[in-house]
């Protein structure tokens, strides 16, 4: 019987610790990308993401990156960050792998699956990017990670970038801090320009 109630004690506080966590994220990106429509030129409709969020660890000094995921190396990470927030932000994204972004949760963002993109571009990459354009009528897509908060949820490492053909994109790793309750970019420590 103990175990039973120890169980029924503890379960509320780790899934409001869940739940908490996926507000915090949530409440993070819905600031990026109203803030993101002002400075967009893009005049899309949605902002239309990959569901999975788009980062992942790497043993590689530079990092790499593949196709859709882009990397952060745990050196990069020990390089830019102090001890206990490398720490911190370390156990953060090995917690957070299992992590989907859901539809619904942010206005004008269309969560999709890579399957379904992969599906609306086409086996031939030759044509990729015109299907692209036909089929979801908008000039490109984003990839973007689950923020990770780190020094008590005050700042936070964020990877953003944007798809719109062979040659044109651009993305980076930054860092925000909460000032006064709005998240405010403060560095940039990754970007890249196609």
């Amino acid at each position: 019987m103990k175990r039973l109630l120890l169980i029924f004690i503890f379960f509320p506080y780790f899934a409001n610790a869940k739940n908490s966590h996926a507000d915090s994220i949530y409440s993070f990106l819905q600031q990026f990308f109203y803030n993101w429509s002002y400075a967009d030129t893009n005049t899309a409709n949605f902002y239309i993401i990959i569901n999975r969020p788009q980062y992942g660890l790497s043993n590689y000094n530079n990092g790499t990156f593949s196709t859709r995921a882009r990397y952060i190396s745990r050196d990069t990470i020990a390089s830019i960050f102090s001890k206990s927030d490398s720490i911190e932000i370390v156990q953060q994204i090995s917690n957070d792998r299992k992590f989907y972004f859901k539809n619904g949760k942010l206005q004008k963002v269309k969560f999709i699956s890579e399957k379904k993109l992969d599906r609306e571009m086409g086996t031939d990459v030759r044509y990729h990017w015109d299907n692209f354009y036909k089929k979801m009528h908008e000039n490109g897509y984003y990839c973007i990670s689950i923020p990770i908060f780190y020094d008590n949820g005050n700042k936070a490492a964020f990877y953003f970038d944007y798809n719109c053909g062979w040659l044109c994109g651009y993305g980076y790793w930054s860092i925000y801090e909460k000032i006064n309750g709005k998240w405010v970019k403060q560095t940039v420590f990754s970007q890249w320009v196609s």
